[in-house]
């Protein structure tokens, strides 16, 4: 544990404040080294398994997909020019996976009718994301999230939790 003391003082040395913070330094002898921490990521749940319709194939598809899950939104997506988010189209999706145009989007359906994924329509714009049951690539569910895949989500989350969301959608 490594200890952080910042002080503030005024041009004539006196102190105003000072804070003290402790924080987990990158290599501890009893844990080892904090391993690319600050790296985007997806993680899976040992505890969910995968819809029996699911073939080897395809979950290697899957887990190639989650390569292109754009930082903690769990789009597929990239950053586009002038650095907005770009959902990545079926074309795109279909040349990364190796696939034919119709191959991909019969990939991309029937990981949809599995819940896998999910095909979003975002004002005329077709996203896709990955249903963090499966794969997340955060640690919180946000709004957005949670209203794209509520049909999967509301059958694990507890019940306070699916209430406190739709008090955030009554605010809006």
């Amino acid at each position: 544990m490594n200890i952080k003391t910042t002080r503030l003082t005024n041009p004539n040395g006196e102190l105003l404040s000072e804070q003290i913070s402790k924080y987990k330094s990158v290599f501890e002898d009893d844990e080892g080294y904090l391993f690319w921490n600050k790296k985007d990521y997806t993680k899976s749940f040992q505890d969910v398994e995968y819809p029996k319709e699911l073939t080897d194939s395809e979950l290697g598809k899957i887990t190639r997909l989650t390569k292109k899950v754009y930082a903690d939104t769990n789009m597929i997506a990239y950053r586009g020019n002038g650095g907005r988010i770009k959902a990545y189209t079926d074309e795109q999706i279909s040349g990364y996976l190796e696939l034919g145009l119709r191959q991909g989007r019969r990939f991309l359906t029937k990981m949809n009718k599995l819940g896998i994924i999910i095909k979003h329509n975002n004002k005329g714009t077709t996203e896709y994301y990955f249903n963090p049951l499966y794969y997340f690539s955060n640690n919180r569910i946000n709004l957005d999230l949670y209203l794209i895949c509520k049909e999967q989500l509301d059958k694990v989350l507890q019940a306070w939790v699916i209430e406190r969301y739709m008090l955030l959608v009554d605010e809006d």
